[in-house]
């Protein structure tokens, strides 16, 4: 009996060691548990956060390019304002048209015919935009060409180089300008060409027989900002004195720093008479 109930006691002992030691080993394990589960949600708090502040700086940076991109359309608009107080400029200094039945147009009486050319194109910076196109007298076709650069220490300002060339009929399919023409004194055609092919226009153009470059002028603008540049002549034989040749430009220069939105004006007053200017191509 006494050996039984030590055994009932030492089995009993047993199992309510067993029994505290699972519970203590349960109640550590749930402890970890708890602990896990405390980092991973500071964890996720903090990730939270990251993603809160990350799509902050992302709506921060879309409002500084809208900001942009604002600042650049209201250039373009200042420089197109500023050309169009231009135009309205010289068309305020031109003399009045005759009275209906005289038969005689203001060119004839002027002695010149008045090309003109207003565009506006992306360009590149060094890439050449061509314009112009109109047929002159005798067998000869006009053309400009005027090749932007971007430059100064912010890249804030471009020098626009024109080459005003002046090509025979007969030459036109050679140097492949032969479909690049309009009838009348006001021209809207535009080509952007690549540095590359506008380099080998060029090389045609100065080998080929027919071809005169009758000015290379060259004028400076700050971005958005108009500028211009004439070149004077008074031809013999011709009653209107004015300058026979006005460039107007205004560039915006765009985000990249190397597309530049041109405004770009040519006004030609080309004299009855021939050879008034013609500089080394």
């Amino acid at each position: 009996m006494a050996t039984s109930k030590f055994l009932l006691s030492a089995i009993g002992a047993v199992v309510t060691g067993g029994f505290t030691t699972t519970l203590l080993l349960q109640n550590q394990a749930l402890e970890r548990v708890r602990d896990e589960n405390r980092s991973l949600q500071q964890q996720i708090r903090g990730l939270c956060a990251a993603k809160e502040q990350l799509t902050k700086a992302q709506v921060n940076q879309n409002d500084l390019e809208r900001l942009r991109r604002g600042q650049s359309e209201l250039l373009r608009l200042r420089g197109e304002v500023g050309a169009l107080r231009e135009a309205l400029k010289l068309a305020a200094q031109q003399p009045a048209p005759p009275e209906t039945g005289s038969g005689t147009p203001p060119e004839a009486t002027a002695g010149v015919t008045r090309l003109q050319a207003s565009v506006r194109a992306q360009v590149g910076s060094g890439e050449t935009l061509l314009t112009g196109g109109w047929a002159s007298e005798p067998g000869n076709r006009i053309f400009v060409m005027a090749t932007p650069l971007v430059q100064g220490d912010n890249g804030d300002q471009v020098q626009v180089t024109a080459k005003v060339i002046q090509v025979a009929d007969a030459a036109l399919a050679k140097v492949g300008l032969d479909t690049f023409g309009v009838e009348g004194s006001e021209s809207s055609l535009k080509q952007v060409l690549p540095a590359d092919q506008a380099k080998q226009l060029v090389d045609v153009l100065r080998e080929a027989d027919g071809v005169d470059l009758l000015a290379q002028p060259r004028v400076t603008a700050s971005n958005g900002q108009q500028a211009q540049v004439q070149i004077n002549s008074e031809p013999s034989g011709t009653v209107n004195q004015s300058a026979w040749l006005a460039i107007t430009v205004v560039p915006v220069i765009l985000g990249d720093k190397t597309t530049i939105d041109l405004s770009f004006r040519a006004r030609i007053n080309q004299p009855a008479v021939k050879d008034v200017f013609i500089p080394s191509f």
